[in-house]
């Protein structure tokens, strides 16, 4: 009983944790804090709004604004902004989120206000958290504390797009891009590919290079989808010991379907992506081989199959013009193997050829690139 009380609790509990710490839309937030502002001050109050810190020049004039225009309509007496931006200038005042008590204090002495507002907005892990104070002049005690979640929705990314050093990109549904780089080798020889060797064959795949062309759609804020055309360059395993090919090379295009998940968006963005892809070849499979005897050959034999796999990766970005320069690790591996018309040996005279599992990709690959927002 006591148990199940307290499962009760804690479930209410984190509920009501959840509820309350929802982050909100941007016009919800700016209502909120006017009303906070005006349940701070008294009647025939003067005040002026001093400041606003953000990454975003246009949304700091932006809030200002939105919450002057909010506060004039409830009936509240305001300094005008540009006889504030005027004695600021003329006393060579340069406010900020950080500006001390004292100096506010002085501020609004010269303003002739009896309570000042200063503010400060920054990005958080999922919302951007938006903090202003209100300040007495007379005795420079702060008479409250305001701060409201704003979730990242289109509007809010297009506010604090105004200024390109903004770590959020914007509004726009659809995004392009490219990467490229290199892949660390992972991939196995089947056993039917060597099993007319008599001795037992090392292993060693090379480096293999992954180029990458995509094209994205932003379903949520946190969630998009997105396919395009991977190509693999030298996907690449040499093997040890004779009576085998002691190289096989191939090219792959691989076309995925992968979503997309942004968990951080700033300082930097940080995206997890899954998915599936189909893989084909490119050209035929090239072989290097040798003999019990010392004789070398080399051979392109044709593919029999298209392989099915999946993507797992984690790109980190950041902001630089128009869009994000991105690098990311991901690792790529095919659930089937490529087959193929392997020449083999019977009582290593006679040549044919048979249909056999030759190879399954594995890869990690390490790329940079670039995405940018249409």
């Amino acid at each position: 009983m006591k148990k199940g009380l307290f499962l009760v609790l804690a479930f209410v509990l984190i509920g009501t944790n959840a509820i309350f710490a929802q982050a909100v839309n941007y016009d919800t937030a700016v209502r909120n804090i006017v009303t906070q502002i005006v349940r701070s001050i008294d009647d025939n109050e003067i005040i002026a709004i001093v400041g606003f810190d953000s990454s975003s020049e246009q949304f700091s004039g932006r809030i200002i604004d939105d919450i002057t225009r909010d506060l004039i309509n409830d009936g509240v007496g305001i300094v005008e902004r540009q006889r504030l931006d005027a004695i600021l200038q003329e006393q060579n005042i340069q406010v900020s989120g950080n500006v001390s008590e004292e100096s506010m204090q002085s501020i609004g002495r010269i303003l002739g206000a009896s309570s000042i507002i200063i503010g400060h907005g920054e990005n958080m892990v999922d919302h951007y958290r938006i903090n202003f104070r209100v300040l007495s002049v007379e005795t420079a005690q702060i008479k409250r504390q305001i701060a409201q979640d704003v979730a990242y929705n289109a509007n809010m990314r297009r506010l604090l797009a105004g200024n390109t050093d903004s770590d959020i990109m914007g509004n726009t549904r659809f995004y392009i891009g490219g990467m490229l780089g290199f892949g660390i080798g992972l991939h196995s020889i089947s056993d039917e590919a060597y099993v007319d060797s008599i001795f037992n064959p090392k292993e060693k795949s090379g480096l293999g290079f992954p180029f990458s062309l995509f094209i994205g759609y932003q379903i949520t804020d946190h969630i998009a989808i997105q396919s395009g055309l991977n190509f693999i360059f030298n996907n690449n395993i040499e093997i040890s010991g004779p009576l085998w090919y002691q190289d096989i090379s191939l090219h792959t295009l691989d076309i995925p379907i992968l979503g997309r998940y942004t968990m951080l968006f700033s300082p930097v963005t940080l995206d997890a992506i899954a998915g599936f892809h189909l893989s084909f070849p490119m050209g035929k499979i090239n072989l290097e081989y040798s003999d019990i005897f010392g004789g070398k050959g080399a051979e392109s034999v044709s593919t029999t199959n298209v392989t099915f796999g999946m993507d797992l990766g984690l790109n980190v970005g950041k902001k630089i013009g128009p869009g994000n320069i991105v690098g990311g690790i991901s690792f790529v591996f095919d659930f089937n193997p490529i087959k193929a018309d392997l020449p083999i040996t019977y009582n290593w005279i006679d040549w044919t050829k048979e249909e056999r599992k030759v190879v399954t990709r594995r890869s990690l690959n390490i790329m940079v690139g670039y995405v940018y927002r249409l």
